[in-house]
């Protein structure tokens, strides 16, 4: 009788093994053509001119603009560039480092954006709406509206 029990959870032992395997195999190549396709749908689009609509966090209290505000910024492939009013305050380049998982690490490169305090950011964008959060904390978060397809005010 023990033999025969042995043997038994012995086929069982080997037949739950084959299912997991299989298991296994089909969650790897799901999980594999799940990553290509997030990457693709989760690029950011930062071309255009975004205009500011909101500040919050760090050490400053909570604003909200109203369109037309006239702080605005500009950005092309490479290339930004903020205005107030019309006029340049700071230009530069940047690079887009994308996460795969809806946002991006912007690296401003002449550090002039927001005073020149910060140059790492985190950028999500949903619809025409674009979230910049620093990665220093004590400097606020930016909210911009896309107002044009245009890269220049020029």
């Amino acid at each position: 009788m023990t033999r025969t029990s042995y043997r038994f959870n012995n086929e069982l032992i080997v037949e739950n093994m084959k299912t997991v395997i299989f298991m296994l195999a089909c969650l790897s190549v799901i999980l594999t053509a799940c990553k290509k396709n997030s990457e693709v749908l989760n690029k950011l689009n930062l071309n255009g001119i975004w205009e500011l609509r909101a500040t919050k966090g760090g050490n400053i209290i909570p604003a909200i603009y109203p369109p037309g505000n006239g702080h605005l910024i500009s950005f092309g492939n490479t290339n930004f560039a903020t205005y107030v009013a019309g006029v340049l305050v700071g230009k530069g380049n940047y690079q887009q480092h994308n996460d795969g998982m809806g946002h991006d690490t912007l690296i401003f490169s002449n550090n002039n954006y927001a005073g020149g305090v910060w140059n790492k950011n985190i950028a999500t964008i949903q619809s025409d709406t674009l979230y910049i959060q620093p990665l220093f904390p004590d400097i606020a978060a930016s909210l911009y509206v896309k107002t044009s397809n245009m890269v220049s005010l020029n």
